[in-house]
């Protein structure tokens, strides 16, 4: 069979694959074409005022992923498993600065994530996760498992309940941006030390 005989049929599986459980959130969408159907060159980092468009449709992941790891990777390939398309919602340079200075800038962070294939669309929150839940009514929202004990803030799981949103906990939590930050500071530390004894 040649090159584009292969090809053809290649795109006929990914067709037969993809597009039925995208069929009817695909034609909503002003035209546009998210990933996973087939290859897209724009961006699809999406104002506030866009995710009412995506109302009960989305998985929606959140934090601040600075640094990104494959803990993240997990989290999102886990997300996309749940059959809906994936909407990440990215912490902004502001909430992010209360834990840490930025490795990333927001824009970078939302750039990096946004060419990650298991994610379809990036958001970034200037303000509470409450606010985006109320105005995109994500049909899933996925947390990782180790939100399970210490539950929710009160006012997201009031938000899912009147709103029929999904919360969905997932078991990847394979490592943490905070324990990374701290464990390049102690080798930094460790590093500077050692240089001021040899000196």
């Amino acid at each position: 069979m040649g090159i584009a005989a292969c090809s053809g049929v290649v795109e006929k599986r990914l067709a037969e694959t993809y597009l039925p459980s995208f069929t009817q959130w695909l034609t909503r969408f002003d035209g546009r074409t998210p990933k996973g159907v087939q290859l897209r060159n724009e961006p699809m980092i999406l104002s506030f005022d866009e995710l009412v468009q995506y109302r009960h449709l989305v998985a929606m992941v959140d934090g601040a992923f600075d640094p990104l790891h494959h803990g993240h990777i997990a989290y999102f390939k886990a997300a996309r498993e749940l059959g809906a398309p994936v909407l990440c919602n990215v912490a902004s340079d502001r909430y992010v600065s209360t834990k840490h200075r930025p490795l990333l800038s927001e824009s970078q962070r939302a750039t990096v994530i946004d060419a990650i294939r298991y994610i379809d669309y990036v958001h970034i929150y200037e303000i509470d996760t409450e606010t985006v839940l109320r105005q995109l009514r994500p049909k899933y929202y996925v947390k990782g498992s180790d939100w399970r004990a210490r539950g929710l803030p009160p006012e997201q799981e009031v938000i899912c309940r009147e709103h029929g949103i999904g919360i969905v906990y997932l078991d990847t939590v394979l490592d943490s941006s905070s324990r990374l930050l701290q464990q390049y500071a102690a080798r930094d530390e460790q590093s500077r030390q050692r240089q001021q004894g040899q000196q």
